[in-house]
């Protein structure tokens, strides 16, 4: 028989019970709370590492492309830093030229050690961690005959297991891309209505040793602000759109801001009051200063060594035209030894092109001279040299010899001496017509490109006009031919003409008062440009397009506030934005200064 138990325990048991279930439950709750905690606090620690690994992966590979680009610019800096760029014809490591930041030849590329700073990967322990930059060049086959030397640049950044590989086109600067460019500071004024240039601007200002910034030096501005009316391009001296319109390594207070009104002109102060840069320049903007000095070249030998290619020198007393060749083919361009009394350029048409005959007249033996006549001909191809005598400067001309070499020479013409006499009213020079490209249609087949260059303590007289032939304008004077035209094209020639210093005489080569000439070429004088009696003779105009390129300045004339020309010549500057890009063969080049053409990133290398 069961015994029954009282009410009131069974009330006190079930309580018990309760609570005990309760308790229960809430520990079971905790610990599935725990272990659910603890598998989503799992997922979470998984998810941070992961994120982790692909930041650093990330990272990594950021490493990698940095140290590409590290090297890019590494090998631009040495580029630079080169008194002459590389003669290489095949690709090549650096560090196999000259010394490159420390870096070793490995498998033909140059490599660099790289540090990324005390941070570690992976697969590194904690610290330094170093990636490489392994780097290679690549001549241009173009290098071999062309004095503007191009390179292809790879780089490749090795960070981490990752790998990055950047490549740049570069090429050097020409002295032929300056619309106008000065080592020295001007020493005239520019003025607004009589000075205008359209293309970029670099003036030096150094001081004798050429290394550094005279700062007694001054570039002198007269500026207008009379038209009102936008885009104000009557006040305009610099019609270039370019950041680079003009710079100089001058600091701007160097530059003094005239302001003329009104046939007036009264200083202010340009930390008062800042010129109005739209009235001044297409490019409203202030201009860069501060610059680095571009360096001159010194000495002509890479268009001597052009003309002369593999060729050996005539001996010093060596007068007349010598062609280099192989056999019967020109091998390179042409040299002149001795002074040239007169050098004068023309063309022969023919069906589908134009002929470039040049006339070089030396002095020989007592009273005769020597005429050595060049017919080139771009069709053939053919370059013929036939030479000339006379007793006399008025006696006719007694053909000598002739020779044809079945090539066309590199449009590079030395002269070891002077190119008209440096005395007298009447003092010869060069002038005369630059026939035109060999076209058919739009597209040029051959261009008709010259360089005529003097060693580097010679003059050149500038006695005629020198015109692109589908320019001219004016045939009055056979001597002086004219043209208005402010801009090349494509049919058009193109010239060079470096030297010493330039020479305008008097008169031109029949007598006549030398007061308008006209210059299509890029002009570079080691010294000066210079006009004899500026300040005496006829008032005249030189209409340029090309470039003005000089290591000094020179007074070319008297010119009054409102731009009229009293005396000498105003200076009309056109700029030939096709030299810029394709300039004359063997032109100067700035040795420390490259152009890219173009940055990219690849996947496979060139090699």
């Amino acid at each position: 028989m069961m015994k029954l138990l009282p009410t009131k325990n069974l009330r006190r048991r079930g309580v018990a019970m309760v609570g005990v279930m309760i308790l229960l439950f809430l520990i079971l709750s905790l610990y599935m709370i725990s272990m659910l905690n603890q598998g989503r606090g799992g997922d979470v620690a998984s998810s941070a590492k992961s994120g982790l690994h692909l930041t650093r992966r990330r990272a990594e590979l950021l490493g990698a492309q940095t140290i590409s680009e590290a090297g890019v610019r590494m090998s631009l800096q040495w580029l630079m830093q080169q008194s002459s760029a590389p003669t290489n014809l095949t690709a090549f490591a650096p560090s196999d030229v000259a010394a490159f930041y420390g870096g070793t030849t490995v498998s033909g590329w140059t490599e660099v050690s790289i540090n990324q700073g005390p941070t570690s990967g992976e697969n590194a322990t904690a610290g330094q961690v170093n990636g490489t930059a392994r780097i290679r060049f690549y001549p241009y086959a173009s290098n071999a005959t062309s004095n503007r030397k191009m390179f292809g640049i790879e780089s490749i950044g090795e960070y981490q297991g990752y790998s990055y590989t950047s490549r740049v086109f570069v090429r050097q600067n020409s002295f032929a891309r300056y619309a106008y460019f000065s080592d020295t500071a001007p020493s005239g004024w520019w003025v607004a209505g009589s000075t205008r240039f359209q293309g970029p601007v670099h003036v030096n200002g150094v001081d004798s040793t050429g290394n550094a910034v005279d700062p007694n030096a001054r570039i002198n501005i007269l500026f207008k602000m009379d038209d009102w009316t936008a885009p104000y391009t009557t006040d305009w001296i610099f019609t270039y759109t370019d950041d680079g319109y003009f710079t100089t390594a001058m600091d701007y207070s160097q530059i003094n801001w005239v302001h003329s009104s009104g046939g007036s002109a009264s200083p202010y102060d340009p930390n008062w009051w800042m010129p109005s840069w739209e009235h001044i320049t297409a490019a409203s903007r202030a201009p860069k200063t501060n610059q680095p000095i571009i360096k001159m070249p010194t000495a002509t030998t890479d268009q001597k060594s052009a003309a002369l290619g593999s060729a050996s020198e005539p001996g010093s007393s060596f007068v007349g035209v010598f062609i280099p060749a192989s056999g019967t083919t020109a091998t390179a361009g042409i040299y002149v030894g001795g002074d040239v009394l007169d050098m004068n350029l023309s063309y022969q048409q023919r069906t589908t092109h134009q002929d470039q005959l040049i006339d070089i007249i030396q002095a020989g033996s007592g009273t005769s001279q020597i005429k050595s006549s060049l017919d080139i001909c771009p069709d053939d191809p053919y370059t013929r040299l036939m030479v000339y005598t006379r007793a006399s400067a008025t006696a006719a001309w007694t053909l000598v010899s002739t020779t044809n070499y079945t090539n066309l020479t590199n449009g590079v013409i030395y002269v070891n001496g002077n190119i008209g006499s440096q005395t007298g009213s009447f003092s010869g020079g060069i002038s005369g017509i630059v026939a035109n490209n060999m076209m058919s249609g739009s597209t040029i087949l051959k261009p008709n490109t010259w360089t005529v260059a003097t060693e580097s303590t010679k003059t050149i007289n500038i006695n005629g006009g020198i015109v692109y032939q589908n320019l001219v304008s004016d045939t009055t004077n056979a001597y002086n031919m004219k043209s208005n035209a402010g801009a090349a094209n494509d049919t058009s020639g193109t010239m060079g003409l470096v030297a010493g210093s330039f020479r305008v005489p008097l008169l031109d080569d029949g007598g006549a008062v030398l007061d308008y000439l006209t210059i299509h070429a890029v002009t570079m004088a080691y010294n000066t440009f210079a006009v004899v009696d500026p300040t005496t003779r006829a008032p005249g105009v030189i209409n340029l397009l090309g470039g003005f390129i000089v290591k000094n300045n020179s007074q070319m004339g008297v010119v009054q506030l409102d731009g009229t020309v009293v005396n000498g010549f105003i200076l009309n500057r056109n700029y030939d934005q096709r030299i810029a890009d394709s300039p004359p063969p063997a032109y100067p080049v700035a040795d420390r200064s490259y152009q890219v053409m173009s940055f990219q990133k690849v996947n496979t290398t060139l090699n």
